[in-house]
């Protein structure tokens, strides 16, 4: 099993996981963009390869978080990824049937996830509490910090039992 360690990740890190294609699509800019407003414990790693890989490291060194936020290229260890990590987010624009949160949500992963297409219908109940309406850095800002400080009301067996209908 992977270990936070060997993800870099120390015990008092908030760690942030998105996957997806690196394209603007997915639009994981507004993560990079979001961690400037996070605590300085607050670490977003981001599985996936793609055109925008060097405009996203770029952009991270630009806002000086290049130290926290860490691009791992295509995975295969998806689910210990997940396990690892505190939340899992989907910032996409488009998307029709969101596997990668359905994957999160099968760990039991807690997920935010925009307001985008099919991103409702997989969150089902679920979506007032988990969806983020705004795509803006300070409304994903907002709420990885929120989660980060408060925690969720929503448990794992919740999101296990959503993703369930899935699969």
């Amino acid at each position: 099993m992977l270990t936070r360690v060997e993800l870099g990740l120390a015990p008092e890190d908030f760690a942030v996981l998105a996957i997806g294609d690196l394209n603007e699509n997915k639009n994981h800019r507004v993560l990079v963009e979001a961690m400037v407003q996070l605590p300085g414990n607050v670490r977003l790693l981001i599985v996936g390869d793609g055109p925008l890989r060097g405009e996203l490291e770029a952009l991270a060194k630009q806002l000086d978080v290049s130290d926290r936020v860490s691009l791992l290229g295509f995975r295969k260890d998806i689910a210990a990824l997940l396990n690892a990590c505190d939340l899992f987010c989907l910032p996409s624009k488009r998307e029709g049937l969101p596997v990668s949160l359905i994957e999160a949500m099968a760990t039991g992963t807690l997920v935010l996830a925009s307001d985008a297409r099919g991103c409702a219908d997989v969150l089902g109940g679920l979506a007032n509490t988990l969806i983020v309406r705004e795509q803006s850095d300070v409304a994903w800002a907002y709420r990885i910090m929120s989660i980060q400080q408060e925690g969720c009301s929503i448990t794992p067996f919740e999101l296990k039992s959503r993703a369930s209908a899935f699969w």
